[in-house]
């Protein structure tokens, strides 16, 4: 393969590869639309992967969360009453909204309608 030919397959790998696999925007969020009717005042994504959703009347939920391509999953900590029954969900960024879709969620005591929507990353 001629010199030129190997780099423009290269670059058009990597370029491939980047737009495959995106990157998942940890940080701090609050609901987007009407955030005054959401039961939840933020949800907080750190880099080491372990997740914290803080509630309107001081309830704390956590855990850890797991990429996989568009998918995230989530398994709450020992201490939660989801415990052992993980959600999983689809997730999107554009700018500094990020959007979770519900896929599945095995718990009785979380409603997914919480989580799922639009949320907007805090500066």
């Amino acid at each position: 393969m001629k010199p030129k030919r190997m780099i423009a397959a290269t670059l058009l790998t990597l370029a491939v590869t980047a737009c495959a696999t995106p990157q998942f925007p940890a940080g701090t969020y609050k609901p987007s639309d009407h955030p005054e009717e959401s039961r939840i005042t933020r949800f907080e994504f750190a880099e080491d992967g372990t997740f914290a959703v803080l509630y309107y009347n001081g309830l704390t939920a956590g855990g850890a969360y797991a990429i996989s391509g568009d998918e995230i999953a989530f398994s709450d900590a020992e201490d939660s009453p989801c415990y052992g029954s993980p959600i999983t969900m689809t997730w999107t960024a554009i700018g500094d909204t990020l959007t979770l879709k519900a896929i599945e969620d095995t718990c009785t005591f979380r409603p997914t309608t919480d989580w799922a929507g639009e949320w907007t990353r805090e500066p």
